[in-house]
């Protein structure tokens, strides 16, 4: 969606009008700002970036670069750290490996991960404090070590049949860590 503003400024004792024109589309997080500008204002920029991460995320299936299509098949080793403010989170079908720490510190509660999904990595979703219930489908195959270590809120989990391994400490300091199963 396209928007443009008309605004002003001060500096000094002089003022000016400025035209500040958004686009807010779906996909993953981004902020881009051209022109010239100061150093607090690229500073902002980034300010920007933080809020537009500490939001309830859609992640898409896939992402064009260059005009090519590329399906989106992992959430990368860190991607989503210390998003305290995502309290929703959809991931794709098409996401077949949730990395190292991909929502380490996040304030998710809760999580329904897809059945595309084979394996979660190390501490993927450590200290979620505020999750509450997991629901791990069928066909994931493997839970990293500390993947849910320290998520204290954790009253619901639901474990696959397909599940082959369960890392050391998964799921630590939660009501699930002493279960016969784990």
């Amino acid at each position: 969606m396209y928007s443009s503003i008309t605004s002003g400024g001060v500096r000094g004792i002089i003022s000016y009008l400025m035209q500040i024109e958004v686009d807010v589309s779906s996909g993953l997080p981004g902020f881009n700002m051209v022109g010239f500008m100061s150093g607090d204002v690229r500073e902002a920029g980034d300010r920007v970036k933080v809020a537009l991460r500490n939001v309830g995320i859609k992640i898409p299936a896939s992402i064009a670069i260059d005009g090519e299509q590329y399906n989106v098949t992992a959430i990368g080793d860190r991607a989503f750290e210390d998003c305290w403010n995502i309290q929703t989170l959809m991931i794709p079908n098409s996401v077949t490996f949730i990395s190292n720490f991909a929502f380490h510190n996040c304030g998710i509660r809760s999580l329904t991960i897809p059945t595309s999904v084979k394996s979660i990595g190390d501490h993927a979703f450590e200290n979620c404090s505020s999750l509450q219930s997991v629901i791990i489908p069928e066909g994931v195959e493997s839970i990293g070590e500390c993947a849910f270590l320290w998520d204290n809120n954790l009253s619901k989990v639901e474990l696959p049949s397909t599940l082959t391994s369960i890392g050391k400490g998964a799921f630590v300091s939660s009501p699930y860590s002493s279960a016969p199963n784990i």
